[in-house]
């Protein structure tokens, strides 16, 4: 039954050609941060439509940032980037992002650095992430207090990153491997063992951004008899 569980988990991280993080001063965010009032919903608006236009697949997720300042951060993954966007111009970098002309200094990205550690807290949408999400980002922010990186690695709570039947569900970037199912008491081992020493804990792994399903299955499948 716990193999049955743990190969279940496997596969469950749909293809993006890029997975977008967007700052906001507050994690109140409705069921669906595409709805409702504020400048999420307006980039949500406008990456769609140039995403569909351009035929790929982009993903929007929140986080929260009670230190962003004026300007929504933005990171970009895998592109490993970081903008600072004044909310009143985030149409023209979206359109700046899909390859138009260059027009402005601002839009200009630096390089994203460390590891970023994102657990969804959304209660909003599902209260299993809301009720396993927090204790998590707590739990990281803890361990990274008693490591020497902690000053390179950055934890937030996020919006509905999907699969909330997963729940605690932490997504660690820039390498981009999703995990299920975590727990408060799994905390030490991801840090030690992923973070640590670049080892996938399979028992809990979903699967990895730029990958499909088939793909995340065949790694996993390669990795784990070392072919």
């Amino acid at each position: 039954m716990k193999e049955q569980k743990q190969a279940a988990l496997t596969g469950t991280v749909n293809f993006y050609d890029a997975h977008l993080f967007i700052s906001t001063p507050n994690g109140d965010w409705p069921a669906r941060i595409e709805e409702g009032e504020g400048y999420v919903p307006l980039l949500a608006q406008w990456l769609y439509r140039s995403s569909r236009e351009a035929g790929l697949r982009v993903k929007l997720t929140a986080f929260h940032d009670p230190d962003q300042g004026r300007r929504p951060r933005i990171l970009s993954f895998p592109e490993r980037t970081e903008y600072r966007v004044e909310v009143e111009r985030l149409d023209a970098w979206v359109e700046e992002f899909f390859g138009a002309p260059a027009d402005s200094p601002c839009f200009s990205p630096t390089q994203v650095r460390g590891n970023w550690v994102f657990v969804c807290v959304h209660g909003t949408r599902d209260e299993r992430c809301g009720a396993c999400g927090p204790p998590l980002v707590e739990a990281f922010r803890t361990a990274f207090r008693k490591t020497r990186d902690s000053e390179q690695t950055f934890v937030y709570p996020c919006s509905h990153v999907g699969g909330h039947i997963f729940a605690g569900n932490v997504l660690i970037y820039p390498g981009g491997d999703w995990y299920g199912h975590v727990t408060p008491e799994v905390v030490p081992e991801l840090v030690d063992r992923h973070l640590g020493r670049g080892e996938i804990l399979w028992e809990y792994w979903r699967g990895r951004a730029g990958l499909t399903p088939k793909e995340q299955h065949a790694l996993r499948g390669s990795i784990r008899t070392g072919r």
